[in-house]
This record gives structure tokens, C-alpha cells and sequence, in this order.
């Protein structure tokens, strides 16, 4: 977030490369990289940092990893019900994710990435994209037939757009930087 530097992940973890410019900002060099700790070894497919940057959730083959950033060499484990190697979706402040459940599963999960644990599974089907708004109180699930508006506050839903059902259609989802619209 404070452009400092650069993360990828691989099959040796999620590393930091430090960005350092120049003097008269004519160069820009990248490295040498630090793999995060709690990464380590594992082969990392996805992740996502807070918008703050103090709070990642990695997915790996076997299990979401969360952890901060900056200090931690040890990770919370997601719950065993939770669906490893999909993409999560973390919130702005870093206290929520959601992931999708497989494609059999027809739901998207909701977990706390602090604690590891499960708080509920929203009904989703073929789940391809989700966001939450940056001030945390909606999450937008773009599935295969529609994207439907969640608020976090009770995981009621509140808005549902249908899409017409494209087997080739990739549906994403976004918010503005101050939370009034979605682009889908």
C-alpha cells in the first residue's frame, strides 16, 4: 500500500521485492526478494493484502495462511471447513475474507482470517469474483447467473443483478475508492 514494494507469489511463497528509486527518480531498482515466513516453501497460487497492508491471507494447496505482514514468522491456519486454493477476498481492515467453496459447493464462505474460523456460508453458485466495499459493509458476489450484494453486518441480502448465462462470460466485480458504486 505505501509503494515501497512489490509482492508476487510462487511456488516458494509470497516475497516482498523493496522498490528503491534514484536520487532524480530516473532509476527504479527492485530487490534483491524476502519470502514472508509464514509462506515459506509452500506453493502460494493467491493472495490478498488489507488495504492497510497489516493483514494477508494467503491460499495454498491445503489451507488459507493469515498473517501479518510485517512481523509474523507464524500464520493462523484457516478452519478445516474451509475450501482451500481458491482466491479470498479480504475486507479493508483485514478482519474478514471470503473464498468460494468449489464449484460443487454452490456457496461462498465467510471466515475470519485473524482466528481461522468459519462464521457462515452465503448460497452462491459458480462463483467467479468478489469485493468488498472499502468501508467493509458490503460484499459483492459475482457468480455465473447473477451478482448479489451482501451486507456484512448481518450477511442479509440486500441487491441481486441477474446476468444473462454465458458458459464463455467471465463476470468481475469492483468498487469505487469511496464505496457508491459498483462496476460489474
Amino acid at each position: 500500500p505505501d509503494g515501497r514494494a512489490l509482492l508476487t507469489s510462487g511456488t516458494n511463497g509470497v516475497c516482498r521485492w523493496p522498490i528503491a528509486r534514484s536520487a532524480d527518480h530516473s532509476e527504479l531498482r527492485l530487490g534483491p526478494p524476502a519470502i514472508l515466513e509464514p509462506t515459506r516453501g509452500q506453493l502460494v497460487n493467491y493472495f490478498e493484502l488489507s488495504r492497510d497492508g497489516q493483514w494477508m491471507v494467503a491460499a495454498t494447496e491445503k489451507t488459507f495462511l493469515g498473517f501479518d505482514p510485517e512481523k509474523s514468522v507464524e500464520a493462523i491456519r484457516a478452519d478445516a471447513r474451509i475450501q482451500p486454493g481458491q482466491r479470498p477476498h479480504l475486507s479493508p481492515d483485514g478482519r474478514l475474507a471470503a473464498s468460494d467453496a468449489g464449484s460443487k459447493a454452490a456457496r461462498i464462505q465467510i471466515w475470519n482470517p485473524r482466528t481461522g474460523l468459519l462464521l457462515t456460508n452465503l448460497p452462491a453458485r459458480q462463483v467467479q469474483d468478489a469485493a468488498f466495499s472499502p468501508d467493509g459493509r458490503w460484499l459483492a458476489c459475482a457468480a455465473g447467473d447473477a451478482t448479489t450484494f451482501w451486507r456484512t453486518e448481518d450477511w442479509s441480502p440486500r441487491h441481486r443483478i441477474p446476468h444473462a448465462l454465458d458458459a464463455s462470460a467471465h463476470h468481475r466485480v469492483a468498487f469505487s475508492p469511496d464505496g457508491r458504486v459498483a462496476a460489474l
